[in-house]
Parts: C-alpha cells; structure tokens; sequence
C-alpha cells in the first residue's frame, strides 16, 4: 500500500508540472498572438 501510494503521488506531482509548463507555454503564445492583433488593429 505504502509503495503504492508514493508511486501514486510521485505521477500526481509529475503530471502537475508537465501541466504547469504546459500552462505556461500556452500563456505565453496567447500574449503573443495578443500583441500581434493589437499591433494590426493599432493606427
């Protein structure tokens, strides 16, 4: 039981920081495409 439960939460913390960086790459392109559509719709 205990080995299971590690295991468990060593795949929980994994995949928390895979979706992290994940989160964060997709943050980064939508500040990206933000500034793109704002600089077209500028004067």
């Amino acid at each position: 039981m205990q080995n299971n439960i590690r295991s468990s939460d060593q795949v929980v913390v994994y995949f928390s920081s895979k979706m992290g960086s994940m989160v964060r790459m997709v943050e980064n392109g939508v500040e990206v495409v933000s500034k793109r559509r704002r600089k077209n719709r500028g004067p």
